[in-house]
């Protein structure tokens, strides 16, 4: 009798281990899907650094741009803070000074110096196309202006 109880504990206690087998490989199979997981996440944000980094860089190259762009600003005839003043669209001096001497209203360099020049030039031709002749170059200036740049 002893000995068909222990033919009969064998098959039991085997099935119990497999049963925890079963469920130890159920546990890593988890862990490794959860790692693969935090695997993709840690590359995602990788990804992201890259890109971020390309931003910055993209950044700090238009502000050097900018800088070297006020530096080139004639200051005996104008200041850089009155540069915003003349020019109120997003767009360069040397835009409006190319503009300008396409449409024959500038002769000086196209060098993105805002002088008097430039300032006259502005108001001569807001003049001639019947727009309020203030030497600002705003939204309407600009429209009728930047149909000269490709000229």
């Amino acid at each position: 009798m002893v000995l068909k109880r222990e033919f009969l504990v064998l098959p039991v206690l085997m099935l119990l281990a497999g049963c925890a087998t079963t469920r130890s490989n159920s546990q890593v199979t988890q862990l490794q899907m959860r790692v693969n997981e935090l695997e993709r996440q840690v590359d995602d944000k990788d990804e992201e650094i890259k890109n971020l980094n390309y931003q910055l860089k993209d950044v700090a190259y238009e502000s050097d741009k900018s800088r070297s762009r006020k530096s080139q600003i004639d200051s005996s005839s104008v200041s850089e803070a009155d540069i915003g003043d003349i020019i109120r669209v997003g767009v360069g001096p040397d835009k409006v000074q190319l503009a300008l001497k396409n449409a024959g209203y500038y002769q000086g360099p196209v060098d993105g110096k805002v002088g008097n020049k430039t300032k006259k030039a502005i108001s001569a031709f807001q003049k001639d196309n019947n727009l309020k002749a203030d030497g600002v170059v705003g939204k309407q200036t600009w429209a009728t202006l930047k149909t000269h740049l490709n000229k």
